[in-house]
């Protein structure tokens, strides 16, 4: 009698282990670490012949430039999570611009924490929030950046809080370092100013609605030299068909100190029709007014650009051949012998593999 009650409980607790470790393998099969990331590379010929872009990640002209290598590490449980997110390559160099060392190669790294399905909290560095484009090539239908891109920040770090109201509205708020600062370590010399106690305050509502998608951002702070800055930015996307997509980028800048404020503005229209699953084509439209001479040129300068972009797709590998035109008001390139130029044309030929 007593051998059968002892085997029964050792069947009991055998059954109840073996449930654990189902239950544990099922934890785990819920929350797999995610390997992802993309490398690009490029051909730019530009009219002017020069090693110059007035916009972001691609100077190159008459030769093969790189783009980057991104590798992305991510995990989460649902309740907490991480992201370790590292580039490699000019576009890092680029981005990172005020730092060197292993800080040069950080993309992203932080971790979240979501108390509620309605709350999320954010710590360490992540790409910003303002714009409509994307660092990785491979998340944007055209390859060079536009002019609001590049002027306005990269990347943040601090805390932030992402709060849904409903299924459709949602806020975040957060304080960050100074913009595209991660803080002393790793920093250049020469850029020590962004190494304050200066903080910047930022947020942002949104609406989203099936194929509709809206996005208001604010961000200010004071620099080392006290200049206020102060960036408001509208992106909005919207889906009008399935094979018919449109979006739309503002940003402005001020920047205040004692009795003086300059400022620019940008606008953005972004078109692409989807002609079949393996090309899709894209075109962007961009006013870019710097009438206080605070970006490009001194005294009122003004850019028009025009962007139009192929995608062909084959399987993970995208091939993006591309022409841009863009032209100021004030002579903001020179060609190959130092002569001022109002214009610049160029043929982009990429080459992005995503994974």
């Amino acid at each position: 009698m007593n051998i059968k009650v002892t085997l029964k409980g050792l069947a009991i607790v055998a059954a109840l282990f073996s449930t654990n470790l189902h239950a544990q393998e099922a934890e785990k099969k819920e929350a797999p670490l995610t390997i992802s990331g993309q490398v690009d590379a490029y051909y730019r010929a530009t009219s002017n012949k020069v090693n110059v872009s007035k916009t972001s990640y691609t100077p190159q002209s008459g030769s093969i430039g790189l783009g980057m290598a991104n590798l992305v590490l991510a995990k989460d449980n649902g309740k907490i999570g991480f992201v370790a997110d590292v580039m490699f390559g000019p576009r890092a160099e680029e981005t990172n611009y005020a730092y060197e060392g292993s800080s040069a190669f950080v993309k992203q790294l932080y971790i979240t924490y979501k108390p509620t399905e309605k709350l999320k909290f954010t710590a360490g560095n992540f790409m910003t929030f303002v714009g409509y484009e994307l660092v990785e090539a491979a998340n944007n239908l055209n390859y060079t950046m536009s002019y609001n891109y590049t002027n306005g920040p990269f990347f943040h770090t601090g805390l932030k809080a992402d709060i849904a109201f409903t299924d459709k509205f949602a806020g975040m708020i957060g304080i960050f370092n100074q913009t595209d600062s991660k803080g002393y370590y790793g920093l250049k010399t020469g850029f020590e100013a962004l190494d304050t106690k200066k903080k910047m305050v930022g947020g942002q509502l949104s609406y989203v609605s099936g194929p509709f998608k809206i996005y208001v951002n604010a961000l200010s702070g004071k620099g080392a030299d006290s200049t206020l800055a102060t960036t408001f930015d509208i992106t909005t996307s919207y889906q009008i068909t399935e094979k018919f997509g449109a979006g739309f980028n503002f940003i402005t800048q001020s920047l205040s100190k004692e009795k003086t404020t300059n400022s620019w503005n940008g606008s953005v229209l972004y078109l692409n029709y989807a002609f079949s699953p393996k090309f899709t084509l894209a075109a962007r439209g961009e006013l870019f007014n710097d009438k206080d001479g605070v970006k490009y040129a001194e005294g009122d300068n003004g850019i028009t650009a025009f962007t139009l972009s192929g995608n062909i797709k084959i399987d993970a590998f995208t091939i993006i051949p591309e022409i841009r035109f863009d032209k100021a008001k004030k002579g903001i390139w020179t060609d190959a012998d130092g002569k001022l130029q109002d214009s610049e044309t160029a043929f982009i030929l990429a080459a992005i593999y995503k994974f």
